[in-house]
């Protein structure tokens, strides 16, 4: 409980101490760019430290699932027979195989099968990944790096491994949609699919940023929704067949996720009174991306809990639009609005992880 408190309000003092070195070092006063790598790596160096060394019993049964697992490669000496072994266990085609995660446990166990290893590593790939994140997109990283720890994505990053190190991935992929580079888009995309194939949704990503902030690109948009909600059955059937699961036989979660909600309304909200952030290309990609993310969200209660998982794909996008937000806003507006967030985001980590992290500990 203390250990992930402190690291929920350590950017606060990361910064603090930043500050303090900054009035004594004038390169990294007049260079914002250092000074946020600096900050990011502090606390990527934090977090990782936190997140790798969990215990195998925190969260979720994947993480002790896939350790177990892990200690257990000391005897697949060939790779290639071992991938062959996999596919042949869950007879399907090795594109959805999810056989990305499976090599990457092998190379790892060359090094040790000591569990410790597998939760170090992943925990390492994915918030160095979302520290660059951060870093190439945000205009406020101490903001941004304390909504990661904060609305669910960093606890669901310690509680679905492949999923979060697919959507890392993915985060690598939104520098191809920025400079237009589809196929190397693609590529990397397709990479996550090998890690947990869910990370198919984020395709539409690149899509996003055709639409206009007009009232015939938000129709469209709400059209193409609308569209999928009705075709849901027929979309659950498909990714049963293609994938070999049980998607439809899943049910809907008809209580909780308030908090979660209440989030997205709110950043919706304040998107709606500064509108001046939606002139920004940026900012009117992540107000349709937020939107995509709180509509796969909302069909947690009338679809499977599928739909829950893959609006974590998009909600990456929240820790840039607020503090797109901000920046519009005159600069007391913004120290308010700021304060607001940050305290209301670690109050609300601190209500959620005491069933979140119940059986959370430290393996030193």
């Amino acid at each position: 409980m203390v250990i992930l408190t402190l690291l929920a309000v350590s950017p606060l003092f990361v910064q603090l101490m930043l500050n303090l070195e900054r009035e004594n070092n004038i390169s990294l006063l007049k260079n914002e760019r250092k000074y946020n790598k600096k900050f990011l790596i502090i606390c990527g160096v934090l977090i990782t430290f936190v997140m790798g060394f969990r215990g195998m019993l925190s969260g979720s049964p994947d993480t002790l699932a896939y350790s177990e697992l892990f200690s257990n490669l000391w005897s697949k000496n060939n790779l290639w027979d071992y991938l062959g072994d996999q596919l042949q266990e869950q007879d399907r085609i090795w594109l959805f195989s999810e056989i990305g995660f499976s090599t990457f446990m092998w190379l790892l166990s060359r090094i040790s099968t000591e569990p410790q290893l597998l939760i170090f590593a992943s925990s390492a790939f994915i918030v160095y990944s979302v520290m660059r994140f951060i870093y190439k997109n945000s205009k406020d990283v101490m903001l941004s790096v304390i909504l990661f720890l904060t609305l669910g994505l960093f606890s669901f990053s310690m509680n679905g491994m492949r999923q979060a190190m697919a959507m890392a991935i993915c985060l690598w992929s939104y520098e191809h949609v920025k400079k237009g580079h589809f196929f190397r888009f693609l590529l990397t995309v397709f990479v996550a699919m090998l890690f947990h194939k869910t990370a198919i949704a984020f395709c539409a990503v690149y899509f996003i940023k055709f639409l206009k902030f007009d009232t015939k690109s938000v129709v469209f948009f709400l059209m193409i929704l609308a569209v999928f909600v009705i075709l849901i059955p027929t979309i659950v059937q498909y990714f049963d067949d293609v994938f070999d699961k049980n998607y439809s036989q899943g049910e809907s979660l008809e209580s909780g996720g308030i908090a979660q909600i209440g989030i997205y309304v709110l950043v919706l909200a304040l998107s709606l009174i500064f509108k001046r952030s939606l002139s920004e290309d940026k900012g009117k990609n992540y107000l349709y991306l937020v939107l995509l993310a709180f509509f796969f969200f909302l069909l947690r209660y009338i679809g499977t809990q599928i739909f829950e998982r893959l609006s974590y794909y998009f909600s990456y996008f929240i820790i840039l639009f607020v503090p797109t937000i901000l920046e519009t806003c005159g600069e007391q507006d913004k120290k308010v609005l700021k304060f607001g967030f940050i305290i209301l985001s670690i109050l609300l980590f601190i209500y959620r992880f005491g069933s979140v992290f119940g059986n959370f500990y430290l393996c030193f």
